[in-house]
């Protein structure tokens, strides 16, 4: 027997990470059309390839099953970007702390704050729409 993916709450999930308040605004970063969006809750399925494409930095087992948390691990890399690892605390490697280059080990741990305010707020949203679900 299978796990019961909610596609519902997939949607919901992404829309509450990325900050969209409405279906067009997803629709949008997703590159389909809005009536595909609807069709989409109108029938309970989703493009998971997409969504997995489209939402990549998304830990995958959290927006499926919301398990874990939101954000993969990312690790800096030269042009200062970060890119997706299996142990966060290669960012701290990264950072360079006690180099002398104080201002670069501040704006990544910005970054890592960020990702962790943006985290706790996904988690949040998550358990406001499953409290609501729970009561219908």
């Amino acid at each position: 027997m299978g796990i019961k993916i909610d596609k519902e709450l997939i949607i919901s999930r992404i829309k509450s990470h990325y900050g969209f308040k409405s279906d067009a605004e997803l629709a949008r970063f997703l590159g389909i059309a809005s009536n595909t969006l609807a069709n989409w809750h109108k029938r309970n399925t989703v493009n998971l390839d997409l969504i997995l494409t489209k939402c990549e930095e998304l830990n995958a087992d959290w927006l499926l099953k919301g398990i874990g948390l939101p954000i993969r691990k990312y690790k800096e890399q030269p042009d200062g970007n970060f890119s997706v690892v299996n142990d966060i605390a290669e960012k701290y490697v990264n950072a360079r702390i006690g180099e002398g280059d104080y201002q670069k080990d501040i704006e990544i741990l910005v970054k890592i704050i960020t990702i962790q305010e943006q985290t706790i707020k996904a988690q949040e949203q998550t358990i406001e729409a499953l409290s609501l679900k729970k009561k219908r």
